[in-house]
């Protein structure tokens, strides 16, 4: 306990590392405490298309161990563990990790990022990068012109669906009534209803009235 660090980040995907590489180079030694998933969603990736420098791609665990080695390059040190418990009521902050190690710290950069909730389905996991995706942003480029299944009912898989009604030749929104939670489902489809509407009005009024039925369906729910 007697030793402050400069910097703990909390996090090791594409913002914690690049957040290990500039406070490394400017001698602050940090360390990455790599938290439940090192590398972030990255490390769980096939081809990485969209990341500037890498006109014929990367592979997300080469992007992760590039990254890596760059900040340990400049001081950085990265630990396999986890924060249970914080206070940052005062500095310098006091942290508690998964294995009762206590730290104090000048400065705290959380890059926690996210995760994504899978459906538990055998072979799940192996599919990934195989036409299986946790991200449309990501990896929609790569289903163009294919019939596209996404599973969900929340704000984020409104979200997914629409982004990738530019790509598929189908998008199929699969969704229990009962946990259906997209609160801004209704600007959404919106924008989709609008969209099909500048090529096919008839469509776009398919669509509405679809989206009505699903709306009163689930307010008598």
């Amino acid at each position: 306990m007697n030793n402050i660090l400069n910097v703990v980040i909390l996090g090791s995907g594409c913002a914690g590392n690049t957040a290990a590489i500039y406070t490394a180079r400017a001698n602050l030694q940090p360390l990455v405490l790599e938290g439940h998933e090192p590398g972030g969603q990255l490390s769980i990736t096939t081809d990485v298309e969209n990341f500037p420098g890498f006109p014929d791609g990367i592979q997300g665990p080469a992007l992760i161990h590039n990254m890596k080695t760059q900040a340990e390059r400049f001081g950085a040190t990265y630990r396999h563990a986890q924060v249970t418990h914080a206070d940052l009521s005062k500095r310098p902050f006091r942290l508690e990790l998964d294995h009762g190690e206590p730290l104090q710290t000048r400065t705290l950069i959380v890059a926690s990022g996210a995760s994504a909730r899978w459906l538990g389905l055998p072979n799940e996991h192996k599919l990934i990068g195989h036409g299986v995706s946790s991200c449309a942003t990501c990896d929609g480029f790569f289903f163009r012109a294919k019939k596209i299944m996404v599973i969900g009912g929340g704000d984020s898989a409104m979200e997914e669906a629409n982004f990738l009604s530019r790509f598929g030749s189908e998008v199929t929104l699969v969704f229990d009534p009962l946990q259906l939670a997209a609160l801004g489902a209704a600007a959404i489809c919106s924008t989709m209803v609008a969209r099909a509407c500048e090529t096919n009005w008839l469509e776009g009024l398919q669509l509405l009235v679809i989206y009505f039925i699903v709306a009163v369906a689930f307010w008598l729910l």
